[in-house]
């Protein structure tokens, strides 16, 4: 909550960052009620979740696998598109993953910061309950989204897997 209020203050007007960007010859732009201003607190919020698995990922990659591109000729960035990057594909796809399904849950950051013209699918599901009395809609919205999460588990454990057994044949 304290986090919350705490960008309401950076994102507000007069706050410190109407003041760089009105100093930068940017303007002011309204970031407090806007998806920039939710997109920018969440990304804050949820940077951690999609770091941890990714560092995780890296540090475990070997880095005589680019040395030994480099000595069969491989410029850097070929190395990197070819050996180092193919193999943080199960990092990336894990935090993706967990920053999706944590910002499934999002309700109070976007309510806060956002306005009702953008609102996140759990304000809606909540719109649709608690004001509106549709139950079967707001049922149909939690039935889609399951179906979407599902889908990307799904997806993720079948490059997962795909991307283990590369790293099993280039172990090998």
């Amino acid at each position: 909550m304290v986090r919350n209020f705490a960008w309401l203050v950076i994102l507000g007007s007069n706050g410190p960052l109407d003041s760089i960007t009105g100093w930068l010859g940017l303007g002011r732009p309204a970031f407090l009620g806007s998806a920039t201003g939710v997109m920018i607190a969440m990304a804050q919020i949820l940077l951690p979740f999609m770091v941890l698995p990714l560092y995780a990922t890296l540090r475990g990659i070997d880095t005589s696998l680019l040395a030994a591109a480099a000595s069969l000729g491989a410029r850097p960035s070929i190395a990197f598109f070819r050996v180092y990057l193919p193999l943080s594909i199960p990092g990336v796809m894990a935090g993706s993953l967990l920053v999706f399904v944590l910002s499934l849950g999002f309700y109070l950051t976007p309510a806060i910061i956002g306005s009702p013209q953008n609102s996140l699918l759990s304000q809606l599901m909540v719109i649709q309950i608690d004001r509106l009395l549709a139950w079967g809609h707001a049922g149909a919205l939690a039935f889609i989204l399951m179906i979407i999460t599902v889908a990307l588990i799904t997806l993720a454990a079948l490059v997962g897997s795909q991307s283990t057994a590369l790293k099993h044949t280039a172990d090998s």
